[in-house]
């Protein structure tokens, strides 16, 4: 990805280079995986849509995941998630089957950006970023100065503070999918799902989001992501899995799974339809 590292390497330089926000202490192994599934396999009515996936995500990695449309990122997402039930295999969470833990547990964990989001509720924004901090059997309840300071300061991180009172219901898509992952920054989770975040933003913002999933990973978080640009796995990850028709083609370095020939095969592509200044 010749021009995307040329590009990257420009932009750095004028990045903002606040910290990350503290992640919570949890008590974990640092040698066992943070997340582990195998053996994983779902379907939705009769139809597989993914089986045997064996995967794990270490702390302080980022892990992007790509692949076409249909080959099952979302629903895999999802299952590790416990929002959507496997046919078979096991996820463990710090060493946990996930299956044993509540939906408030897993949420202690796990922080996730959906690829869409409808509410028909025009809250305000620094109301749907304080949801996260107060956990989902306390929502109701007033927030405390130090959940309000956390939303706050994730507003800030990414550079939108600006949106917190207006109504979330009337935001542009771009701006939604910020406050959604500024929500996810403030749950203070160690590991967090993204799906297709840049999804719906500028390319301004598409950078700086790769940017601050960088520092995420520097400060110790873990983040995967799905992607639908190579270029955003090789610019921000430290590893790369492809997916095709529900199995797992690759599990590497970026630069080392991503190559031209991986790319026609993953995208169903010929070698002319491939931009010569990016491979």
């Amino acid at each position: 990805m010749k021009f995307f590292n040329r590009s990257l390497n420009v932009h750095r330089s004028e990045w903002p280079h606040s910290s990350a926000p503290a992640v919570q202490n949890q008590a974990s192994n640092s040698l066992r995986p943070l997340l582990t599934a195998d053996g994983l396999a779902a379907r939705q009515g009769c139809k597989n849509i993914f089986s045997d996936i064996a995967l794990h995500l270490n702390s302080g990695e980022v892990v992007a995941l790509l692949g076409p449309n249909g080959c099952g990122k979302t629903t895999l997402l999802r299952t590790m998630l416990g929002f959507h039930p496997k046919s078979a295999g096991r996820v463990e969470i710090n060493g946990q089957d996930s299956s044993q833990l509540s939906a408030e547990q897993i949420a202690q964990w796990i922080s996730y950006v959906p690829q869409y989001h409808r509410t028909a509720f025009g809250y305000p924004v620094i109301d749907m970023v304080l949801m996260a901090t107060r956990g989902a059997k306390t929502s109701w309840i007033k927030s405390s100065a130090e959940q309000y300071d956390t939303a706050i300061e994730a507003l800030k991180w990414l550079h939108i503070e600006h949106l917190a009172h207006r109504p979330y219901t009337e935001l542009s898509g771009g701006q939604r999918q910020m406050v959604l992952i500024a929500r996810a920054f403030a749950q203070n989770t160690p590991l967090i799902m993204m799906d297709e975040p840049t999804n719906g933003l500028d390319y301004g913002n598409q950078i700086k989001l790769l940017e601050k999933i960088t520092q995420l990973k520097i400060a110790g978080r873990t983040v995967l992501f799905t992607t639908h640009h190579p270029e955003h796995a090789i610019g921000a990850a430290s590893r790369a899995i492809t997916m095709y028709n529900g199995r797992i083609l690759k599990n590497g370095p970026p630069d080392e799974v991503l190559q031209a020939h991986d790319i026609q095969r993953l995208y169903q592509l010929s070698s002319n339809q491939l931009p010569a200044n990016v491979f």
